[in-house]
This record gives C-alpha cells, structure tokens and sequence, in this order.
C-alpha cells in the first residue's frame, strides 16, 4: 500500500481513506464494453470471491472485484488479463463501488502486447533492479552523450517530444516528427514541422535482440503541413556523356630479355586476356580511359601467367618480323579473323576460346619490355631494339604506335568519345508559403466506392472491424482496375499522334510506310503497346 489521503464524506463525521495499489487483471471482457477490468491483489493472495460465494456474479453490481477506468473510455487503455495494473479506492461501507483503475504498467516498450504481472514488477517499489531487459537507447546518462537508438532501430517507438497512441500489434498513431531524422543546417527546409504518421507494421523482430529492428516497409499514411513550399523546377543542367566503359581485352606482347640483343634471334610471345568477365576476374575490372602502357596488372602486363585465352609464341625471328608477328595478331584479334590468326600460331593447337565481343580493346608490351625501352644506347644490352620493335607496331585508326585503345571494331571509332551537352533537369527549389503532402505506403492500395458498381459490387457487409487479407486478395482485386500512370500513357498517345500526322503511303490504298518522315516507327508503337501492362499501369494501385 502506498499513498494515503484522508477527507470527511459530505454529510457526515465519517473518515474515509484513499487507497492506492497494485493489482492483477483477471478479466477484461466487460459486457458493456465500456471498459472495466475484474482484478485481484496477488499480494495478498486475493482469491475470486464470486468462485465462494454463489450468490455473487461476475460482473454483477456485487462484484468486488470490478474496477472502472480512470482514464475517460474514448482514450483508455484496457488491460489485458495478467496484467499490472494499479488502482484508487474509496474506503466507504460499498466495498465495490467508486474502485478505478488506470495501467497496464509496462517494464519494456517490446511489451506493448502485453506483459505479465511478475515481469512488469521491476518497474515499481516491488522492482529488485528497476531495470528489465536490455536497453533501448545508446548512450550514457552520466555524461554529455545524448542518448540516442541504433540507426536500425531509430523510429521503431515513438520519441519522447511526439503524442503517440500505441496499438498492441505492431500499430501506431504518432502526433510529431522528433524521431524523424533532422535536416542537416544546411538544408533549408525546417526542423519541426506538423505531422500526423499512421503506421502498421513498423518493426521487425531480429534474433539476438528484445528490441526489433525498423521495418523499411511499413504500411503507412503520412499527413504533413511545412512551412515552406518545396518544387522540382525545371532548369538547365551540363551534362556530359561519355562511351568509356570497361575493357573486354588487352593484348600484351613480350620479347624475351635473353634474345633482346640478337638481331637476327629473337623470341618471345603476343596474348590476349580477357577482363572484366562479369566483374569478376583474374585481372579484375579497367576502365578504358585508366589504361596507360605503364599499366600494372599482375599476370598479364606484369608477369603474364597461363590465364591468356589466346598465345602465339615466335622465336628465332628478327627485329622486323617480331614486329610484323605482333601487328599481325593485333589486327587479326581486332579484325575478328579467326583464320588469319591460326596462321600465326607456332604451334597446331587451334584456337579453342574465341571471344564473341571483342571490343574495347587496348594492345601494350608487358611492363619488363617498356622498361628495356626506357634503357636507349647502352651498347652491352643494345634495348633500343626494343623502343624500334614497338614503333613499328600499329593498328589501324589508332594514333600511337607500340599501345592502342581500340573502343570499337570502326577505325574510325576508336576513341572515347566525350560530348558536352545542356539538359532540362528538375532542380529542388525552396519558395515561401505553406505546403501539405498526404502520402500513403504499402505494398497494395485500394481505392473504392460504394456507389460503383461496373466491376461487382464490393460487399463490406461481413467487414465492420476491418477487411481481412483473403478478402483483399480474392474479392476486392478481381473487381477493381490497376491504376493509370499518367506521363507513361502521354508518352504513347505522343507516339500515337506523331505518327498519325507524319506517316506516309507508298501507294494509294497501301499500308503506311513503317517509318514517318519525323522518325516515329510502327515498331515504337508496338514496343509501348507491349510493355504498357508494366509501364502504364500500376497493378498495385486499384481502382473500382
């Protein structure tokens, strides 16, 4: 017992006391429905005395054990049975009249959905810690740490600055935004702005934690007023387009050192790898603009290993026909000539690998070979045989000799090409004057109306407390139609109307020709007709 008042009844010299306790909820389903709890003191060993005396009922006006809400019956919270709850009495000659109630007590945001006597315990002067379960915000109270929830977890329960009216499952009503991410002072738009948020299904159980994680698909209606107006306002914008991308293949080309000096004895081997297969490869991932002849990659300009899918090797060969050996299976590579290059190999194997995209391409001696050319006119090694070699090699279109991006199998097409250009774009502009935005989120949405009837009647007759999924699903879909998106279907009536004013016959009486004179085709049309189940209408938004 805790928490005595004292005061004289009206009327007479009567002392009466006002008690305050914790009780038990044994049963909540008040036949009234007005919300009315029946309790016990555990403490006591309270037992049901309507179970020993016959002549009492449940719910009866002689019920002891029946206790009315403290809290108005628009906004109480009714108990579920087990739970704690603490309550007033008037100490008068009617033992069970003008006893109220007010609860559940909770130790756990987590227990919303109900919590038993014995656990909420912790959270009063019964409580052995004061503490239950693990903690919800991070942080320390004793330092200048603001306690703050993990990023996962930040929203799932309402912050302490919003009104929230929480429902048992997984449900809520927040009146605020606090938990909301604040913009940055950089951002122009407010801090604290009006916000009704309606949400189902917020949170998500995890494994290793009482407290469940932020759901990132809630159903939700959203209700906003800010204090500024924000727009996407068209403007022009630079912008730059560019046909780099990843390489396909690089040819590299070697000489070995041994024979660098021999004129007229020269060996080594030209190979093709493949890169950038499905972004995972032994060369990995490069784009054509970083290639460069000093380029490092092990295995293949540095070191090449046995991964090539393509080698010829050459030996006994001098200076101009290692060079002619080389610029010969570059070009038959980039030719895509299959025969030609078989007729290089120095060995029967036939080629068993071939590539089907060749293209972007870029051919370079290994790195050890750049280095030997770097070392002109000393007379002991005599590598300027090497600079000469790579100066002979070429492809055609590409501007230097000895290495070569080759972005296409076009000579005339073999650089990256970069054009600059201006294009409308919608650019977030902030402009004074109020501005609501109502938004509902979920994974299906239905829109209906009583009067409408075209597609079946849509009978909510066995719906009072709600639409259940089964319903949803096999009733309400098959009598509703996906909603339209506007500018997709604009897109096809442009299509539609560009043609029909510039399409031409070849002759009279004939169909039109497949092209009109602006450039529309039949086969657009056909594309927009065929992807417009996908495009133009949105299966989850229905209409009736």
């Amino acid at each position: 017992m805790s928490g005595i008042d004292k005061k004289l009844d009206a009327g007479s010299n009567i002392e009466s006391n006002l008690l305050f306790k914790y009780l038990k909820c044994i049963d909540n389903s008040d036949p009234l429905r007005i919300g009315r709890i029946r309790a016990l003191d555990v403490e006591l060993k309270e037992v049901d005395k309507t179970s020993e005396d016959p002549k009492l009922a449940p719910w009866s006006v002689d019920d002891p054990h029946v206790y009315k809400s403290f809290l108005p019956y628009h906004i109480n919270v009714v108990p579920r049975v087990d739970e704690m709850i603490f309550y007033f009495k008037q100490d008068s000659n009617r033992n069970n009249m003008d006893k109220i109630y007010c609860g559940p007590v909770l130790s756990h945001p987590s227990y919303v959905k109900g919590e038993k006597y014995e656990s909420a315990q912790v959270m009063t002067d019964k409580g052995k810690d004061g503490n239950q379960g693990e903690k919800y915000l991070l942080g320390d109270v004793n330092s200048d740490v603001p306690l703050a929830p993990d990023v996962a977890k930040k929203g799932v329960f309402p912050h302490p600055d919003d009104i929230a009216i929480l429902g048992r499952e997984n449900t809520e009503i927040v009146l605020g935004m606090r938990e909301y991410v604040i913009p940055s002072e950089e951002s122009p738009l407010e801090g604290w702005y009006p916000q009704i948020l309606i949400r189902s299904g917020k949170f998500k159980k995890v494994s290793d934690s009482q407290i469940p994680d932020r759901y990132d698909r809630p159903s939700s209606i959203q209700l906003n007023t800010f204090d500024k107006t924000y727009k996407n306002i068209n403007r022009p914008v630079p912008k730059t387009d560019s046909t780099d991308t990843y390489l396909k293949h690089i040819i590299v080309y070697d000489i070995d050192y041994a024979t660098l000096n021999q004129y007229y004895n020269m060996s080594g081997h030209v190979s093709l790898y493949k890169v950038n297969s499905d972004g995972n490869t032994e060369s990995g991932q490069v784009m054509a603009s970083d290639m460069n002849p000093e380029k490092f990659i092990e295995g293949v300009t540095f070191m090449p290993d046995d991964n090539y899918l393509i080698r010829s090797n050459f030996t006994g060969l001098n200076r101009t026909e290692v060079a002619k050996h080389i610029e010969k299976f570059i070009n038959a590579i980039d030719d895509n000539d299959r025969p030609k290059l078989e007729s290089l190999m120095s060995h029967p194997d036939s080629v068993t690998d071939w590539p089907t995209t060749i293209h972007p391409l870029y051919f370079a001696p290994t790195l050890q070979l750049t280095n030997y050319s770097k070392d002109i006119g000393n007379p002991d090694t005599h590598n300027d045989y090497a600079l000469w070699i790579m100066s002979k090699v070429q492809l055609k279109g590409v501007s230097t000799k000895g290495f070569g991006l080759a972005m296409t199998s076009n000579p005339g097409e073999r650089d990256i090409v970069v054009e600059t250009s201006t294009v409308m774009e919608p650019v977030g502009e902030v402009f004074e004057g109020k501005q609501g935005i109502v938004s509902i989120g979920t994974d299906k949405i239905f829109l209906f109306s009583h009067n409408i009837t075209e597609l079946g009647k849509i009978d909510l007759s066995d719906s009072p407390y709600g639409i259940s999924q089964e319903k949803y699903i096999s009733d309400i879909e098959v009598k509703t139609n996906s909603l339209v998106r506007g500018e997709e279907l604009m897109k096809l009536l442009k299509v539609i109307v560009n043609f029909m004013a510039s399409h031409t016959h070849a002759y009279h009486g004939l169909a039109p020709v497949k092209q009109s004179w602006d450039g529309t085709r039949v086969g657009d049309l056909y594309r927009l007709l065929n992807n417009a189940d996908k495009k133009i209408l949105n299966q989850n938004i229905r209409i009736n």
